[in-house]
């Protein structure tokens, strides 16, 4: 075996400095090496293998806890790096608990590198959005955490995101309609216009106005706060 070891003749320092974070604070420290292993990692010509719990779709939802079950092979000369980073950040947790980021586009990049060198790197971008349906499940889950302290008030953020979903399903109802005439195909389009307003009223001027008096309260902390807020506002401009 030959190691390559590296120096600055100005005595620069040439270590590797990792953040694990990204919060711009040096994590780890490690001297840079070129390491030639064997004839076998030379000849090798073909990049490591990733494969497991790979992303599979293009929109994920709020309360979604993506396992992150990865890893990369290499037959040839073996795995030299390997890692999964989140939005520029590496991952160390076994999952990736979405409701813990914020709503919008995100990408998922694994990395690896074999011992000769050879890299792969698979990216993939997904945008995170939230429902009634998956916004009741960010409420439970919140409660079980304790950031909503009481019951009263999860149970009525739940039953007016329920009211919500009813409305969107007669809202489907009537889209599927086949309107005989103009007419009542104006009709039906004044329906659906009335309940999306309601809907925007139960969200916007009802459900925020009386989660931010819920919080001034102490009965949901910050996080609990934000994350509802988000998801709410979500669900109004898209």
């Amino acid at each position: 075996n030959a190691t390559l070891n590296f120096t600055s003749p100005t005595q620069q320092d040439l270590s590797l400095k990792i953040d694990n974070d990204g919060n711009g604070i040096v994590d780890q420290s490690a001297n840079p090496t070129a390491n030639l292993s064997s004839p076998v990692a030379l000849g090798d010509v073909t990049p490591p293998l990733i494969t497991g719990a790979l992303p599979t779709a293009t929109e994920y939802l709020h309360s979604d806890i993506l396992p992150l079950n990865i890893q990369a092979q290499d037959t040839e000369s073996g795995i030299a790096i390997f890692t999964i980073k989140f939005d520029n950040v590496v991952m160390t947790s076994p999952t990736l608990d979405l409701l813990l980021y914020p709503l919008g586009n995100h990408e998922l990049t694994i990395t690896a590198y074999d011992k000769a060198g050879n890299p792969t790197e698979l990216k993939f971008p997904f945008i995170v959005i939230a429902t009634p349906d998956s916004t009741i499940a960010d409420i439970e889950r919140l409660f079980t955490l304790g950031w909503i302290e009481k019951k009263a008030v999860k149970q009525d953020l739940i039953q007016r995101l329920k009211s919500i979903i009813k409305l969107e399903k007669k809202i489907v109802i009537l889209e599927e309609k086949d309107p005989k005439n103009p007419k009542q195909e104006k009709k039906i389009l004044k329906k659906i216009e009335k309940l999306v307003k309601t809907i925007d009223k139960i969200l916007g001027k009802q459900l925020i106005k009386d989660l931010e008096k819920n919080y001034k309260k102490d009965k949901i902390n910050e996080q609990a706060y934000q994350i509802i807020k988000n998801d709410l506002e979500w669900m109004i401009n898209n």
